[in-house]
């Protein structure tokens, strides 16, 4: 398991700032949050150029249209992208899919803390028919979420987690006291997760 920030943490910051605070606090890299008016490509130029660690791309939206320029700066740094799993219908996700097939780059679903939705993914992932190219990451919110199926959730999305985003962390960190965020963490040391948080 790696840790890293979100560049949304820091919207301040540019990409080499906000790698270079990671650097000096211990952290692996940074998600870089790509909104769907930026240019993807553009974006990945810099961060390889200048050894910046990218751990991950977010974006809240993707469609096929934009697919092929998120899918090239993804395989060009070599991380996945993440997007909300609940904005995609599976003709969408099997062409974006495809899309991310084609540039050997990873797409990730994004879920919360819901067995349910984690269920409901897996079904979509397995009839979008994408192999690796398709998997989860998982949205855990202490603050707002009972963390209780927390081990469920985990076991069902296990084989396709590739990403645990993590909210509340930083000066929020106190909000989480008491809130299952400890043996969360050690669960998924156990379960050997090896992605980014």
């Amino acid at each position: 398991m790696g840790l890293s920030l979100t560049s949304t943490a820091a919207p301040h910051l540019d990409l080499g700032a906000l790698d270079a605070a990671c650097r000096a606090r211990g952290l692996d890299g940074v998600e870089l949050v790509v909104s769907a008016s930026d240019d993807a490509e553009a974006l990945a130029r810099p961060a390889i150029a200048s050894a910046s660690r990218v751990t991950a791309l977010r974006t809240e939206t993707l469609d096929p249209i934009a697919a092929p320029a998120l899918a090239r700066a993804a395989a060009e740094l070599r991380v996945p992208v993440s997007v909300p799993g609940d904005t995609l219908d599976l003709a969408e996700l099997t062409a974006c899919a495809r899309v991310f097939q084609r540039e050997h780059a990873r797409l990730l679903l994004s879920h919360r803390t819901q067995v349910t939705d984690v269920l409901a993914l897996l079904q979509l992932l397995d009839e979008a028919d994408a192999g690796e190219t398709l998997g989860l990451a998982w949205e855990v919110r202490p603050s707002s979420e009972n963390l209780a199926d927390a081990g469920a959730v985990l076991f069902a999305a296990r084989a396709h987690l590739h990403l645990v985003r993590l909210y509340g962390g930083g000066p929020e960190q106190h909000d989480q006291d008491g809130r299952g965020v400890g043996p969360l963490l050690v669960d998924l040391a156990l379960s050997r997760y090896t992605g980014p948080i």
